[in-house]
């Protein structure tokens, strides 16, 4: 399982979701997510401080807009993490370019020109095909 073998070398995997909270929830649950579940309206009530301070005990972003997805990855890389983020269509060119790393898990020609490397299906992202072994 994805979620358990990141948590097994101390990554974590918060859902960024435009999904209601109860079915965010409902689904980092069954992955073993834990966490304080929070959306879009709720990030647009905290200052950037608020969200830096709290950003760690999130398990859940739900009903997010583009503009959250990109405090979100600030708000991690200014704690110390290392930020990937995966995005598939234009809504996720703006967080894609933000993390660390911005892996392309669609074919919106946008995401994939954004993002910074990474494989999502078969291709580097945005950078044509992957080399074998790669």
């Amino acid at each position: 399982m994805p979620v358990a073998d990141a948590r097994a070398v101390g990554a974590r995997a918060p859902p960024l979701t435009g999904d209601h909270a109860g079915t965010a929830e409902a689904i980092a649950r069954e992955l073993g997510i834990r966490g304080e579940v929070v959306t879009g309206a709720g990030l647009d009530r905290m200052s950037e401080r608020d969200l830096v301070a709290r950003i760690d005990g999130i398990g859940v972003f739900a009903r997010v807009a583009p503009e959250h997805k990109v405090a979100i990855v600030r708000a991690l890389s200014s704690r110390g993490h290392v930020v990937a983020m995966t995005g598939d269509g234009v809504n996720d060119a703006a967080a894609l370019r933000a993390a660390h790393i911005g892996v392309a898990t669609g074919v919106t020609p946008v995401a994939r020109r954004v993002a910074t490397g990474g494989r999502a299906g078969g291709r580097r992202a945005g950078r044509g095909p992957c080399p074998r072994g790669a």
